[in-house]
């Protein structure tokens, strides 16, 4: 049986519904003031899309598991691992690069102070991978777009991670 993949959340910074209406928007492409006037429709069409949406949605929270507790950054993979094995998916940025078959070209640990990622940023400069995903809160986001603009390094697709475990 193969594994699905789904995603794991430490923290809920945002109220659901801005969680809900942001996945709608990533899955429809619509702008929030034509979700929010589809939601406020009686309109038959309106109440078809909002039943489909609902249904949707339903089946993603399948694979979202929300830990409600603070946990240190070292606790991390545990949670992990105990959601993988005890639900049977996969949940990291390693496993769906296997999934879709893509190719891993660079895998380093950014320093522990995310203070300078030159090294990396070389790396990324020189090979030209198609994605960088960049692990690290939002210190680690900030030095990454920083020297990726000092460096003058251009990738075509950017995504950050809020944690370290892969």
């Amino acid at each position: 049986m193969s594994k699905e993949m789904a995603a794991a959340l430490f923290s809920l910074e945002m109220p659901i519904p801005s969680i809900t209406e942001r996945y709608q928007s990533i899955v429809t492409g619509a702008s929030g003031s034509d979700i929010e006037a589809t939601y406020e429709s009686n309109e038959p069409r309106a109440l078809k899309i909002k039943d489909e949406f609902k249904k949707n949605f339903i089946k993603e929270l399948n694979n979202l598991f929300v830990i409600p507790t603070r946990v240190s950054i070292s606790d991390i993979s545990d949670y992990i691992n105990l959601i993988e094995l005890e639900h049977n998916v996969k949940i990291g940025v390693v496993e769906a690069a296997k999934r879709t078959g893509s190719e891993i070209v660079i895998d380093d640990n950014l320093p522990k102070e995310l203070n300078d990622m030159a090294a990396t940023l070389s790396k990324v400069k020189a090979l030209k991978p198609d994605v960088l995903v960049v692990s690290g809160h939002t210190k680690g986001a900030l030095t990454a777009i920083r020297q990726l603009s000092e460096m003058r390094v251009n990738v075509p697709m950017l995504a950050m991670n809020t944690f370290s475990s892969w």
